[in-house]
């Protein structure tokens, strides 16, 4: 009699399988734990043979550059002691600094490679969710491409119409303010009118009472931004688990619920606004007032795919950055005219060839005939970027020269320090406008001078934000003589998200004879 089937023989063999089934999975977990174990070991290996400090070393390194106050002068003796790139040790997480023009070409131009902004990117989750600085992969080339027809010509021309509706009342604000008597810091009045430039492109707003609320929450944004900061600086807090446990979580999620239920508001309020222009059969499309967040909602009328959450992400990134990159170029051009009074008084003359005795406003064709003055925004950007870091992290190892960064490290670009190679930028401390002559601009590397970032995720709004710079900055020199008290030196310079000036920059207007 067969006892194949038996109770006996089929236990034996579920056995047989399960042990199988664990002994699967044990040479499993021991593969990949060998495949991580090698990929450790290969990724420290290689950081070990980069040039800078050893990780024992390393932390005095990373001393000065917590330093804040002595961050940027931090920065440039490191391109100046190791030229193309280095690490350093953000506690056991490596950092390669990139410096050459070359190696920053290799990390920003290609679309397919180096496309993730890295780790440090995550601590601005909270304020900029998945926006288009701070998603990656399908994602963000959904999103930029959702996003450019927002920067169409068109829709920059009424963008324009605000900027050249604001202008004038911040000219006059200045004109009552107390820079006509004494030096003070010209930010706030900036930061006041580029937070009015936003507000009305992005939300609609116009009025006093929703300014007051916007700046309740640009306040927030600020917090957040902030905090971000701190987890860079204080590398503990990069771990979630210890960030979770600090009390700058608590105040992180505050602050990010009145962003984010401001937010939802908003966005309730110009689709019910917009549901019933819609409806309204005398009402043309083509001659709405276009606002950035409205541009967003119809898209998701017309059946694409993008969420509340989507649209809060970008407007809440639109937001932040367009308002502090902007308003902290403007003044840093103008602390520079005040600095350099030839360089004040040619742009001043272009201005006057342009528009001679006439308080009229610019228009577009008045902006493309400012030459030199776009030269002048330009030498502000190179000596004064606004975005101080750019971070990508390596999708596969990168050879530069002798040497080869691994993949999956963290790279930081600092515009700040690229714009100072003296190879590519001879007296590069000193405001020259006619750096950006064509003939100049020729000679130097394409990536030597990256303001707005570089390759296929370059900042998406820089035509916006120039077009707001030429119609602000070509105001103040016609109606004002600056005057800057502080020296280049002594300027106290704080990479944070943005390039802030400890401090302010204080400056003092005059009234030109012809306006007085």
């Amino acid at each position: 009699m067969s006892c194949r089937n038996s109770p006996s023989s089929i236990s034996e063999m579920a056995l047989f399988y399960k042990a199988q089934k664990v002994i699967s999975s044990a040479i499993s977990a021991l593969y990949d734990l060998i495949l991580s174990l090698y990929s450790w070991t290969r990724f420290y290996w290689m950081i070990s043979r980069l040039p800078g400090l050893p990780l024992a070393q390393s932390y005095k390194q990373w001393q000065g550059f917590q330093s804040k106050l002595n961050a940027v002068n931090t920065l440039v003796e490191w391109r100046d002691q190791y030229k193309t790139c280095h690490k350093v040790y953000l506690s056991f997480l490596p950092l390669i600094f990139a410096y050459s023009p070359q190696l920053i070409q290799e990390l920003l131009s290609k679309k397919q490679k180096h496309n993730d902004k890295g780790k440090v990117y995550h601590t601005l989750l909270p304020l900029l969710g998945n926006g288009l600085i701070t998603s990656k992969g399908e994602k963000w080339f959904a999103h930029r491409r959702l996003l450019t027809p927002a920067f169409h010509s068109n829709i920059l021309q009424s963008f324009f119409e605000s900027f050249k509706s604001e202008t004038p009342n911040y000219i006059k604000r200045l004109k009552g303010s107390k820079l006509m008597k004494e030096y003070g810091d010209i930010c706030p009045h900036t930061r006041q009118l580029t937070l009015k430039f936003i507000c009305e492109t992005a939300m609609g707003f116009s009025k006093l009472a929703d300014y007051k609320e916007a700046e309740a929450v640009i306040k927030s944004m600020h917090k957040l931004e902030e905090i971000a900061t701190l987890r860079v600086m204080r590398p503990w807090l990069l771990s979630d688990g210890i960030f979770k446990m600090s009390g700058l979580y608590k105040e992180l999620n505050q602050n990010k619920k009145t962003l984010h239920d401001f937010s939802n508001i908003l966005i309730n309020r110009r689709r019910t606004i917009l549901k019933n222009r819609l409806q309204d059969p005398n009402f043309e499309v083509s001659k709405r007032k276009e606002i950035f967040l409205d541009q967003l909602i119809l898209q998701q009328f017309q059946g694409v795919k993008i969420t509340d959450d989507d649209i809060r992400d970008e407007v809440n990134t639109f937001i932040f950055a367009g308002h502090n990159t902007t308003q902290l170029a403007i003044n840093y051009c103008i602390y520079l005219f005040g600095r350099y009074k030839d360089v004040q008084e040619k742009a001043y003359n272009e201005l006057e060839e342009i528009f001679s005795d006439s308080k009229r406003q610019p228009t577009m064709d008045d902006l493309r005939k400012m030459e030199y003055l776009d030269r002048c925004i330009k030498e502000a950007l190179r000596l004064y970027p606004s975005v101080p870091i750019i971070a990508r992290r390596l999708t596969q190892d990168q050879p530069i020269g002798i040497h080869i960064l691994p993949k999956d490290a963290d790279c930081f670009i600092i515009p700040y320090v690229t714009h100072r190679n003296p190879e590519q930028f001879p007296n590069p401390e000193v405001f020259d406008p006619d750096n950006f002559l064509p003939e100049r601009v020729k000679k130097r590397h394409p990536y030597s001078y990256i303001p707005f970032s570089a390759g296929p995720r370059n900042c998406i709004g820089k035509r916006f934000a120039n077009i707001a710079k030429k119609t602000v900055l070509s105001w103040i020199l016609r109606e004002f003589k600056i005057e800057s008290k502080l020296k280049q030196e002594d300027l106290n310079l704080i990479p944070s998200t943005v390039l802030v000036p400890s401090g302010g920059l204080p400056v003092k207007l005059t009234l030109r004879k012809s306006h007085k």
